[in-house]
Formats: structure tokens, C-alpha cells, sequence
């Protein structure tokens, strides 16, 4: 089984000259570092709060 991980996601539409959709596009991060860094950041802020 394969590792879980945290992605951010963004999709958009592909346009020609006239306005019409040709395609669309999906672009994914992995932005697992950002959001371990920012719940222990929340963890450290509930701890100090309950000293």
C-alpha cells in the first residue's frame, strides 16, 4: 500500500479564440510539509493556551 500525503488542487477550463472549451486542465501539489508545519503550529498554540 502506498503512502498518504496532503495535495492542493487547481483545475481550469482551455478556451480557443472563441470562447469555446477544447480541454480542461488539473494541476496537483504536494503540500504535505505546509500542512504538518501548520498543525503543529495549532498544537503548540492549544498547549500554551492551556498552561
Amino acid at each position: 500500500m502506498g503512502a498518504s500525503f496532503y495535495v492542493e488542487l487547481s483545475f481550469g477550463l482551455v478556451r480557443d479564440g472563441s470562447g469555446t472549451i477544447v480541454g480542461s486542465l488539473a494541476i496537483g501539489r504536494d503540500c504535505t510539509a505546509r500542512h504538518l508545519k501548520a498543525v503543529a503550529q495549532s498544537s503548540a498554540s492549544c498547549a500554551k493556551q492551556a498552561e
